[in-house]
């Protein structure tokens, strides 16, 4: 009876004692990996930046041969933003002298307003451009640089617009391709749906003098409204990015000038859109450049088209 007894305890001696070693094949535990930093962390995001801003303008008479050919000369732009989960506004002021010297080509007086929204694959941009005091680009015959003949300082363009977005791949960001606001953490590209609607109107107190065949015109008023597409594409090296974006698209436009003997006119309209960013995106800061370019188009006899542009370079917070 002894010897089974001294079994039976050896036996459960030894499965007490493997049942307390580990387990050769049982790896450790992983630390818990730090989450990235994601919008619902960081909601609010705050932004300044410096721009250089530009708005021409050009008045053509396609049947005289005829066009004029205006240019801003801006200060430096500042402009101050904030946003929460994707809500955005910006002001935008002069600061500064004007980029080329004022006694050439005067000094125009410019104001910004944006706001934006981007939620998922959705986004939409309105703005508000207000800009007064012009210079001609091309001289005409007899007048110099500088003369009374080559500055409009009373020439005023307003510019107003809306446009959204639809991006076809969620996995591409509109807040980090666009803003910065949101840290991407990989490559991503889409194809993008837009539509949107422009209108601008150039005042000009003292008349402009296009062609003998036309009145001297006061006012000048353009409406268009595009539906389009384009792709952009968002490149991520750790905290590094880049974000070409190039958008078309076409639609309607319609003209009206002051003195009404000028007939309005119903035209085919196309809108072109570039813009190309890059920086460096941290997990709660954040700085770059950006350069965006936009040229309506609007196919008639007698036209007023704009080309608006700026350089931004930009940093912000994320709170």
């Amino acid at each position: 009876m002894l010897l089974p007894g001294l079994v039976s305890l050896g036996w459960l001696s030894c499965r007490a004692a493997a049942a307390e070693e580990p387990s050769p094949e049982a790896a450790p535990a992983a630390p818990a990996e730090t989450p990235a930093p994601t919008a619902a962390a960081h909601p609010w995001v705050l932004q300044v930046a410096f721009v250089l801003p530009n708005l021409e303008v050009e008045l053509a008479d396609e049947d005289a041969d005829l066009a004029q050919n205006y240019r801003t000369n801006t200060p430096m732009t500042l402009s101050l933003g904030a946003s929460y989960e994707g809500l955005g506004a910006s002001i935008g002021f002069g600061v500064g002298d004007p980029v080329d010297d004022p006694d050439d080509y005067g000094e125009t007086r410019a104001l910004d307003y944006q706001v934006h929204y981007y939620r998922g694959r959705f986004g939409v941009d309105a703005f508000y451009q207000d800009y007064e005091g012009y210079a001609l680009e091309t001289l005409p015959a007899g007048c110099r640089r500088g003369d009374a003949c080559s500055l409009a300082p009373d020439l005023r363009l307003r510019h107003i617009g809306v446009t959204g977005f639809f991006v076809l791949d969620p996995a591409y960001s509109l807040k980090a391709a666009f803003e910065a606001a949101e840290r991407a953490r990989r490559h991503a590209g889409s194809w993008l749906l837009t539509a949107g609607v422009n209108h601008v109107r150039l005042d000009a107190p003292d008349p402009l003098v296009l062609s003998p065949d036309v009145p001297p015109l006061r006012r000048v008023e353009s409406t268009m409204a595009t539906v389009g597409g384009g792709y952009g594409q968002l490149w991520v090296w750790d905290s590094w990015y880049l974000s070409p974006v190039l958008m078309v698209a076409g639609g309607y436009g319609r003209s009206t000038f002051t003195p009404a003997e000028t007939p309005d006119s119903h035209d085919a309209a196309l809108r072109v859109n570039i813009r190309l960013g890059g920086g460096y995106n941290a997990p709660t800061w954040f700085t770059g450049l950006t350069a965006v370019m936009e040229s309506p188009i609007v196919e008639r006899d007698l036209s007023l088209q704009f080309f608006a542009g700026e350089v931004r370079m930009f940093g912000g917070v994320r709170l």
